[in-house]
C-alpha cells in the first residue's frame, strides 16, 4: 500500500512492487463522474496551495460516443462562497472522436467478457506513465471555515488532488457515483443533514468476479446494509429510498459509516440522502443529495455534510442564506398584487397549447404581453415566474415582481387566497433546490443534467435572465441571483456525458445555457456558451451527438422522427427573446430535413430511434414547413448533404430511402430491443396529390415488438428471412455509411449486424418509375479470418415490401393476366399490383417468382428457397407508380 497525506490510501501495487512516480504517493488521485466537490476544513483561515495533476485517457469512456474534448472546471470557493479561482483548463490537445462503446456491464449481461479489465485504467504504473498537465494555485485565506474546490470534466480524467499544507478534506460526487480504486474510502464517516427521510445506495464492480463488501452502519452499530454492490436489493420504482429512515429524522445530525472490504478492482460508489426540502423531475420521491465521505468523524463533523443551519432551515449555499434573508424582509402584503384600486388580482391556470403539461399560471387581471412561448413547448407546465416576468414590461408591477422573486427562489404553496399545487414533469423548486455540485437535486441515481437542469427539468433560466436585465429589481437581490447564475451555469456546461444520449432534452441545457449567459453578462459565461454551442451543432462532444450531419438532433445516438422535433419548440424562445441568428440556422435545417422525412399517411420514419410515430402537420407548419411529398418539381436528391436520406419526386411519385446512422445494437439493447431500422430501405412512396402506398413502419416505442425474431410481423422493406444456423436475417439491421447519388442513381452498403453478411441497395429513379436493386454478399471482413469462418448460408428469404393497409393487391402472370389476390399461400406472378382506390404501385418482377402475403400487410417475395450462399443472392424489379388506375 502506498501512503498518502491527509486522507485515504489513494493507490495500490498491482500483485507486487511496482515503479511508481513519487508525486502520486503524496496525493490523492479521483477518477471524475463527472464531478467532484471537495471540502476543505481551514478553521485557521490559513493561506494554502491547490495542485492538480490532470491526465488523460484519451479513451472516449464508455456508455456514450467518444468525446473529442475533455477540459476541466476548476474552482476554488470560501467560506461565503465567493470564487477565488474560477477557469477552465483545456483539454490536452488530442482530439479524437470514436465510435459509441457500450459500458462494461453490457457485456456481462449479454453473457460475454469486455476485452479489457475496467480497473486497469486506475493501475498506479499505468499512470504514472501517462503525461501529466500540471496546475497549481495559490489560495489566501482569511476566512475561517470549510473552502470548498470544485472538480468536473469526464470519465477519460484522473485528477491528482495535493494540498499544501495537509488540510483534512471530505468529497462529494455530483451527478454520479465516486470512482473507488486500491484502499480509497476504505473506512469513511458521513453526516446526515437534518431533513433527511432515507438512504439512496448504490455499489458496483464491473470487474469479474465482485470481491469487495460494502458496509454502512448507523451510529448506535445497526448494520443498514451489508454486502456485495450486486445483493443491494431495489423495487420496483428505481427512485425510492433502498434504507428508508423509520421515523423521518432519526439520523437527523448523526454520522453514518461506510466500510469497504479490500480488494483487488475498482468500483463505484453512488450514496445519496432522500431529503423532505428537496424536489427532483420525479417529485413523488425528493431529490438526492450527496453524501460528503471523510476520512474520519472529527472532518465528517466540521464539514456537515456540506449542509448550512440557518435560521432553522437546510441550505447548501451561501447565496441561497442570502436570498431567504432577503426575502424574509418582505411581509406578506408584498406579495399580494392588486390593481391600482387596491383590488387584490387573483392568480389563474392557465392553458398556452394542447397538450396536458402545457398550462402555466397569471394575475388574471394584470396587463399581457403578446407573445408568450412556452420555454419546452407544450410539454411541461411553466412556473409563476416564467409567465410573470414576460408580461412584466407591460404592468410593472412591483409586487408581482416580488411574487416572481420569490418563485425563482421556492414555489410557494399559496399566492393569495389560490393554492398552487406542485406539478409533474419539473424540479418544482427553483434556486432553494441547488444543492452539492451547483445543480438541482436528482434521481436516486444521479445522471442527466439535462433532464434536471436544462429548461426541461429547471424552466427557471428565462425568468432569472428577465429579472436581471428587464426588472428594476433591487440591486442586493440582483446581485445574489447574478452570483446564483454563475454558479450555477457554470456546472451546467460541463454536462456532457450521459446528457449527450437524450439529445432533445440536451437542447435545453443548451437553451438554459444561452440564457445564463445573457442574464449574467460573465465574459467567461460566454465563452463557454460558444465553444459548447460550436461542439453541439458539429458533434464536437462525439459522433452522432448533437446536431447531426444531416441536420436532425440526434437522438439515442441516432435519430427520432418524434422526438427530434423538440427542439423546434426550444429553441424558438431563443429567437423570439434574444433574436440569435445561430439558433434559426441550424432550426431551418431541421425544418428542411422533415419536409423529407415527414408522412402525411403514415409513420414512414423506420429509422426512428424511440418513437415509431411522428408530429402533427400543423406543429411543422409553424417553422415553414411545406411537405416535399405534395406536388411540386421534380428533384433528386441527398438530403441537406447528410448522405443518409436520399429523395426523389416526380409528377408521378415521390420516394424516400434511408441509408444511415441507427442507435448502436448495444444501447437498443439496453431497452431490450432494437432500436430503428434502416439498411438502405424505402421509407416511403407517395403518389404526390393523392396519398401513400408503400411505408415502412414501426411496431411500438423503444423498439418494442421490432426485435429481430419477429421480422414475419414487421412491416418494413428489407430482406428477411433465417441463416443456415438458425439465427434471424434482417438486412435493415445495417448502416450503409457511404451512400452516395450520382446523377439519379443511388447506392448504399453495409455490413448486417450481428450476421456475418453485407448488403447492397440501389435506386435508379427515372422520370416513370425507379428501378430497385440489391446484391447480397459475405461480410468485408472475412479475409481477416480466413481459413475457419464459414462462408455464410441463408436457408431462406423473401424481399419484404411493406404497404398501407388500405390497399388491394392483385397478382398478374407471365402473360399479364390476374393471376388471382395476394394471400398467405405462396404463388407465382410477374407483377403485383397494390391498388389504393385509383392509384397505387406496380411492382415488377424481371422475372415470375413465388410471392405470398405477410402478416401485417407486406408483400414477400421469395429470393431463397433453399440453403443458399449469400453472395448468390440477387433481385432487380421495377415500382411503377400510377396517379391514375
Amino acid at each position: 500500500m502506498i501512503a498518502v497525506v491527509g486522507v485515504w490510501m489513494a493507490l495500490t501495487s498491482w500483485g507486487g512492487s511496482v515503479a511508481v512516480d513519487a508525486e502520486l504517493e503524496q496525493a490523492q488521485t479521483f477518477r471524475l463522474y463527472d464531478g467532484l466537490t471537495v471540502f476543505v476544513v481551514n478553521t485557521d483561515g490559513r493561506d494554502f496551495t491547490v495542485s492538480l495533476d490532470v491526465r488523460d485517457l484519451n479513451s472516449g469512456g464508455e456508455g456514450a460516443s467518444g468525446i473529442v474534448t475533455s477540459e476541466l472546471l476548476f474552482k476554488v470557493s470560501d467560506p461565503d462562497g465567493k470564487p477565488l479561482v474560477r477557469e477552465v483548463i483545456p483539454d490536452d490537445g488530442i482530439r479524437e472522436s470514436g465510435p459509441p462503446v457500450p459500458p462494461l456491464g453490457w457485456y456481462y449481461v449479454k453473457g460475454g467478457q469486455p476485452t479489457t479489465h475496467w480497473s486497469y485504467s486506475s493501475d498506479p504504473a499505468r499512470l504514472a506513465a501517462l503525461s501529466k498537465r500540471t496546475v497549481t494555485r495559490a489560495i489566501k485565506g482569511g476566512p475561517k471555515g470549510i473552502y470548498q474546490i470544485l472538480l468536473v470534466g469526464t470519465k477519460d480524467l484522473y485528477v491528482t488532488l495535493r494540498l499544501a499544507p495537509a488540510l483534512k478534506y471530505a468529497v462529494a460526487p455530483h451527478n454520479g457515483p465516486l470512482h473507488g480504486h486500491g484502499s480509497m474510502f476504505r473506512k469513511s464517516y458521513f453526516y446526515v443533514p437534518r431533513g433527511s427521510v432515507g438512504l439512496y445506495l448504490g455499489f458496483k464492480e464491473y470487474d469479474q468476479p465482485e470481491t469487495r463488501r460494502f458496509t454502512v452502519a448507523a451510529p448506535d452499530g445497526k448494520t443498514l446494509f451489508d454486502g456485495k454492490g450486486s445483493e443491494l436489493k431495489r423495487g420496483a420504482d428505481q427512485f425510492a429510498p433502498t434504507v428508508s429512515f423509520n421515523p423521518p429524522g432519526l439520523y437527523d445530525d448523526k454520522l453514518l459509516i461506510l466500510e469497504v472490504s479490500d480488494g483487488p478492482c475498482d468500483y463505484l460508489a453512488r450514496i445519496g440522502f432522500f431529503h423532505n426540502q428537496l424536489k427532483s423531475y420525479h417529485v413523488h420521491y425528493g431529490g438526492v443529495l450527496s453524501a460528503v465521505l471523510a476520512p474520519d468523524a472529527e472532518t465528517a463533523r466540521a464539514v456537515q455534510g456540506g449542509a448550512i443551519d440557518h435560521d432553522g432551515q437546510v441550505f447548501w449555499h451561501r447565496f441561497q442564506v442570502r436570498y431567504y434573508d432577503w426575502l424574509k424582509k418582505l411581509g406578506p402584503e408584498d406579495f399580494v398584487v392588486r390593481d391600482h384600486d387596491g383590488k387584490e388580482i387573483p392568480l389563474v391556470q392557465v392553458k398556452t397549447g394542447g397538450n396536458a403539461w402545457d398550462r402555466g399560471w397569471s394575475f388574471e387581471d394584470l396587463p399581457k404581453r403578446e407573445g408568450y412561448i412556452p420555454l419546452c413547448g407544450p410539454h411541461i407546465e411553466m412556473p409563476l415566474c416564467d409567465r410573470i416576468m414576460h408580461d412584466y414590461p407591460v404592468h410593472k408591477n412591483r409586487r408581482a415582481l416580488n411574487v416572481a422573486i420569490r418563485d425563482l427562489f421556492e414555489r410557494p404553496t399559496r399566492v393569495g387566497g389560490v393554492a398552487v399545487p406542485r406539478p409533474n414533469g419539473y424540479a418544482s423548486d427553483g434556486l432553494r433546490n441547488i444543492t452539492i455540485g451547483d445543480h438541482t437535486a436528482l434521481n436516486g441515481a444521479g445522471g442527466n443534467l439535462a433532464y434536471h437542469f436544462g429548461t426541461w427539468g429547471w424552466p427557471y433560466w428565462r425568468a432569472g435572465w428577465r429579472i436581471l436585465q428587464q426588472s428594476d429589481a433591487p440591486q442586493e437581490i440582483k446581485d445574489v441571483i447574478r452570483e446564483a447564475f454563475i454558479l450555477c451555469g457554470d456546472r451546467l456546461a460541463f454536462g456532457r456525458g450521459a446528457e449527450r444520449v437524450n439529445g432533445n432534452a440536451w437542447a435545453t441545457l443548451v437553451q438554459g445555457l444561452r440564457y445564463c449567459y445573457e442574464a449574467t453578462g460573465d465574459p467567461l459565461q460566454k465563452q463557454v456558451f460558444e465553444t459548447y454551442f460550436n461542439a453541439y451543432i458539429t458533434e464536437g462532444f462525439g459522433e452522432r451527438t448533437g446536431i447531426s450531419k444531416s441536420g436532425d438532433c440526434q437522438e439515442s445516438l441516432g435519430h427520432d422522427q418524434h422526438y427530434g422535433t423538440y427542439t423546434l419548440d426550444f429553441w424558438s424562445t431563443i429567437l423570439a427573446d434574444l433574436g440569435d441568428q445561430r439558433f434559426k440556422a441550424v432550426l431551418d435545417r431541421i425544418v428542411e430535413l422533415y419536409t423529407y422525412t415527414w408522412c402525411r399517411d403514415a409513420n414512414a420514419n423506420p429509422w426512428s430511434s424511440r418513437t415509431p410515430h411522428s408530429v402533427a402537420e400543423e406543429v411543422l407548419k409553424r417553422y415553414g414547413f411545406m411537405w416535399k411529398g405534395d406536388p411540386g418539381p421534380d428533384f433528386t436528391v441527398n438530403v441537406n448533404g447528410g448522405g443518409e436520406w436520399f429523395a426523389a419526386r416526380r409528377k408521378s411519385y415521390y420516394i424516400v430511402t434511408f441509408h444511415g446512422r441507427l442507435t448502436p445494437v448495444w444501447l437498443g439493447e439496453s431497452w431490450g430491443h432494437r432500436q430503428g431500422y434502416g439498411g438502405g430501405c424505402i421509407c416511403q412512396l407517395t403518389v404526390p396529390g393523392k396519398g401513400t402506398v408503400i411505408a415502412s413502419t414501426l411496431n411500438g416505442y423503444y423498439g418494442d415488438n421490432m426485435e429481430l425474431w419477429k421480422w414475419q410481423g414487421f412491416h418494413l422493406h428489407s430482406i428477411v428471412g433465417q441463416m443456415h444456423d438458425g439465427r434471424p436475417l434482417v438486412t435493415a439491421d445495417s448502416e450503409h455509411l457511404a451512400g452516395r447519388l450520382v446523377g439519379n442513381v443511388v447506392s448504399s452498403w453495409g455490413e448486417v449486424r450481428d450476421c456475418p453478411m453485407r448488403a447492397t441497395r440501389t435506386y435508379t429513379f427515372n422520370d416513370k418509375d425507379i428501378v430497385c436493386e440489391l446484391q447480397l454478399g459475405e461480410t468485408s471482413y472475412r479475409p481477416i479470418v480466413e481459413g475457419w469462418a464459414s462462408k455464410p448460408e441463408i436457408s431462406y428469404a423473401y424481399e419484404m415490401i411493406p404497404f398501407m393497409p388500405q390497399a388491394t393487391v392483385t397478382l398478374l402472370g407471365a402473360d399479364g393476366q390476374a393471376a388471382g389476390a395476394l394471400t398467405a399461400e405462396p404463388k407465382e406472378a410477374k407483377t403485383v399490383v397494390l391498388d389504393r382506390g385509383g392509384y397505387g404501385v406496380r411492382v415488377e418482377l424481371d422475372k415470375p417468382m413465388k410471392v405470398l402475403r405477410g402478416h401485417q400487410d407486406t408483400l414477400l417475395i421469395q429470393v431463397v428457397e433453399k440453403p443458399t450462399l449469400a453472395g448468390e443472392v440477387a433481385l432487380k424489379y421495377r415500382l411503377v407508380p400510377l396517379g391514375d388506375m
